[in-house]
């Protein structure tokens, strides 16, 4: 009976555990969990042994009092303290199988807790046993050989939503060909990370970003250099945006054909993008943008702020120096690349009565065929074939002017290093500059 109440026991532990490890939304096999089930099971078949002893020689030690020469009532006496003893022991030995459980669940809460650290690809595969972990990136990792498996269906789930912490320690990844993440989750973040030499080409799939497929988490202190190319939703960083995207540089080429942007291909929802910056090209047919090639938050608050737009933004139709297309408020964001497309390009955003206010436009624009200007501030010898009106150009003296950009068009000098030359104004941000240098 005692034999099989310990199976039993056992049993539960398994149970309890899967039930903690999915609470913590963690993979059940990992190598911890499965060392603890072995370290228990020993544990439990060692218990089991000197129970069996312990019966042996209770049934022993109880025979011979059976075939003694003591009068009866002494037989009695000495058998029930045998009893007695037999049974508080199978006791101790059950309640002492009971407390193993703390082996399981203290390892699973010190895998959820744990920093790990990533030394290479095969340490950063692990992760998805733990996608609520803390990770500590502590080589520079070449991915040129990394191939997991593909975000086909666009889906997030618990089997891919990174919720935990992945602090990349300035360290850098090179040769990329897939997105880092399938899913940041809510609770996820990303930061302190160089990806160079990244080249994505997933034309069959849509929502690519270097960094996931889809963020609702927080990317913080990314650098990325490369070339990411699709079909649709494809950006720079993220492929859709519905978190937090802070101090992030973009650097090289994005292509694709509908919803193109520099940083995310959609933003949605909740989303907040500010001190990013993005140099090269990006590309496209249908909703292209420096920034995003939609931004789809109707909020009062301003989301897209304080950003530097270097790139060059081609497309077709619905192009813009910010977005191709927005419904969402932006704010001091300085566009001095080249916005080029047919219909429906602006110096924001591609849509008409964009909610801009105070963006600082001083690049130059091709087939600009909007009449509505809100409080985007124009650099006056920009040439887009219409008529701005007055209050809104700037001209050369505003321009070169320290206090007038930080009054008027509300540059914050703390995020904004304005250095002011012969040529015009250098315009660059502190964070971007700051991480770069490391």
């Amino acid at each position: 009976m005692i034999k099989f109440k310990l199976l039993v026991i056992y049993i539960i532990h398994i149970i309890i555990t899967y039930y903690v490890t999915k609470r913590f939304d963690n993979y059940f096999f990992t190598p911890l969990t499965l060392l603890s089930f072995f370290i228990n099971l020993l544990l439990i078949i060692l218990i089991s042994i000197i129970v069996i002893r312990n019966e042996q020689d209770f049934f022993k030690k109880r025979n011979e009092v059976n075939r003694s020469n003591l009068p009866s009532e002494d037989k009695s006496v000495n058998i029930t303290k045998l009893n007695l003893y037999y049974h508080r022991f199978n006791r101790s030995a059950t309640y002492i199988c009971c407390i193993l459980i703390v082996i399981p669940l203290c390892l699973t809460i010190y895998q959820e807790k744990r920093v790990v650290k990533i030394h290479n690809i095969k340490d950063f595969a692990k992760i998805r046993y733990n996608l609520d972990g803390k990770y500590l990136l502590v080589n520079d990792i070449d991915f040129e050989n990394y191939k997991p498996t593909i975000l086909t269906e666009n889906v997030c789930d618990k089997n891919n939503i990174f919720n935990g912490h992945f602090q990349g320690n300035g360290h850098v990844i090179t040769n990329l060909h897939y997105p880092l993440f399938h899913c940041i989750g809510s609770n996820g973040v990303v930061e302190n990370l160089k990806l160079t030499s990244v080249n994505i080409d997933l034309s069959d799939v849509n929502n690519i970003g270097t960094l996931t497929y889809y963020n609702y988490g927080s990317i913080k202190g990314i650098y990325v250099n490369g070339m990411v190319m699709g079909n649709e939703t494809f950006g720079g960083i993220v492929g859709s945006n519905q978190g937090y995207i802070k101090q992030v540089h973009f650097d090289g080429t994005v292509t694709g054909i509908r919803s193109i942007g520099g940083i995310t291909g959609i933003g949605t929802t909740q989303l907040e993008i500010t001190e990013t910056q993005v140099t090269g090209r990006v590309e496209g047919r249908l909703l292209v943008g420096g920034i995003a090639g939609e931004l789809i938050v109707p909020s009062e608050n301003v989301v897209v702020y304080n950003n530097l737009i270097e790139a060059d933004v081609v497309g077709d139709s619905f192009v813009g120096g910010v977005a191709g297309y927005t419904i969402t408020k932006t704010n001091w964001n300085v566009i001095t690349g080249n916005v080029i497309g047919e219909t429906c390009v602006g110096l924001v955003s591609g849509r008409k009565n964009t909610p801009s206010s105070s963006d600082l436009f001083i690049g130059s624009i091709s087939g600009y065929d909007q009449e509505s200007f809100e409080s985007i501030f124009v650099k006056d010898n920009v040439n887009i074939g219409t008529e701005i009106p007055y209050e809104y150009l700037v001209t050369y003296e505003e321009l070169t002017n320290y206090t007038w950009l930080i009054e008027n068009i509300g540059l914050d000098p703390k995020i904004w290093e304005i250095e002011i030359t012969s040529s015009g104004v250098n315009l660059k941000i502190k964070s971007i500059l700051s991480m770069n240098r490391k």
